[in-house]
């Protein structure tokens, strides 16, 4: 349903410009380094990112990656869509380097890899709300860890807090949810493809499939770990402060699939 996949920047390194049919988002699992960002009218961006950045790089945009230290890699957690797409559509020319071109992509996108906004409902002054979320949307967020546009989360319990995000013109999307030490979230289960990486904290989570054994995860920062389709899991924060954990979102088509204890 989704790929997740570890790109290593050697030091001062540059990758190949590449330029995909679909969006992927990055999470930086470590190091610092920017990335340059271009259409064929003439769009151009460059953004620097640290350390629990997150940003999206827009489908039918050419881009480029470059590690900002001589003296150590940069590792970059990468997630998309990719194999869901291809089983439709099972030729890799279709989706890298294809020539296709939409009129000035980064003219609606520049912006958005400046600042994140929420997402403003005319009903309700101070953001959309999707169910008991605020929504957030941009292409570069500078830092998952110090990220501290947060409203209570009711439905997890623990007292936890959640930012919702939506990458623009992607179909992707990403919520973060903090919650306090020695606090536990509500168990849940839900549809295939998620990712969660943690960007703070010291915990475990427990994972098991309807009627069999329990799993358990330990995680701290940069920990990444997929809950199996319809596995139930639950999140345990088991440090002396708080813990985040950043979940890559479903394809839209299964987020309807979500069931909480």
């Amino acid at each position: 349903m989704s790929e997740a996949r570890i790109t290593e920047v050697p030091p001062a390194g540059t990758l190949p410009a590449q330029r995909y049919a679909f969006a992927e988002v990055v999470y930086v699992l470590n190091g610092h380094g920017m990335t340059t960002v271009w259409d064929d009218h003439g769009g151009r961006r460059t953004f620097e990112w640290q350390p629990r950045s997150l940003f999206c790089l827009p489908r039918h945009c050419h881009h480029q990656i470059a590690n900002a230290r001589g003296d150590r890699s940069a590792r970059l957690l990468n997630y998309n869509y990719l194999p869901m797409a291809m089983s439709a559509i099972p030729e890799p020319e279709f989706f890298f380097d294809n020539p296709f071109a939409v009129a000035s992509p980064l003219v609606d996108l520049e912006e958005s890899f400046s600042e994140a906004k929420v997402l403003v409902d005319p009903d309700e002054e101070g953001g959309r709300w999707r169910g008991d979320r605020a929504v957030w949307i941009g292409n570069f967020f500078p830092d998952m860890q110090t990220w501290n546009k947060l409203i209570p989360f009711h439905g997890r319990g623990a007292g936890g807090r959640v930012v919702c995000i939506q990458f623009p013109r992607a179909g992707m999307g990403a919520h973060m949810s903090v919650f306090n030490s020695q606090k536990y979230k509500n168990g849940h289960k839900h549809g295939p493809g998620r990712v969660i990486v943690i960007p703070k904290g010291e915990g475990s989570s427990v994972l098991w499939p309807e009627g069999g054994e329990k799993i358990v995860c330990p995680w701290n920062e940069a920990t990444i770990f997929v809950p199996p389709e319809n596995w139930h899991h639950q999140h345990f924060n088991v440090g002396s402060g708080e813990a985040r954990y950043l979940a890559l979102s479903l394809a839209p088509q299964f987020r309807g699939t979500n069931y909480r204890h």
